[in-house]
């Protein structure tokens, strides 16, 4: 029962940070653009206590709010490798800036999951991008926390 409540705050703080922005805009309409286009990154991150480097990026769709988002994980320490991808809707809350949530799945070795995501992207350049993101697992009832660097094309 007690991991239940864990997963249920960890899904529940996550939706409520990715939402938060769409229910506080005072004005719909906002001129902001957000961050337009799509990007490969490489970063690092950890999941269940284990650190890990990941290449990553963001695949926008079009003129649509929506992304691909494919994340290959490697941990050096156990040698494991994994792969997480999730569909994401992109709200834009500054200029070049974006929440994101959405939903997915996760694979390595031993198990596949479910994945519900949330994170921020912010241009720091015009062609660069820095990235952060939490994906809960819902098979490992795992949190994987992860930052990255990305070029933007």
């Amino acid at each position: 029962m007690r991991q239940f409540i864990k997963s249920l705050a960890t899904v529940s703080a996550l939706s409520a940070l990715a939402l938060a922005p769409v229910f506080l805009s005072a004005n719909p309409a906002s001129a902001d653009t957000g961050l337009q286009g799509s990007y490969v990154g490489v970063g690092g991150g950890s999941v269940g206590g284990e650190g890990y480097g990941s290449l990553g990026g963001r695949i926008q769709l079009g003129d649509a709010p929506f992304s691909i988002r494919p994340t290959l994980l490697y941990a050096p320490g156990s040698g494991e490798v994994g792969f997480i991808g999730t569909v994401t809707y992109d709200a834009p809350i500054a200029e070049n800036t974006n929440l994101y949530a959405g939903v997915g799945g996760g694979v390595a070795r031993d198990y596949s999951s479910f994945a519900l995501t949330a994170g921020l992207e912010t241009a720091v350049s015009q062609n660069l991008v820095l990235y952060g993101d939490a994906t809960y697992l819902t098979e490992s009832k795992d949190t994987a926390w992860k930052v990255g660097l990305g070029y933007k094309f």
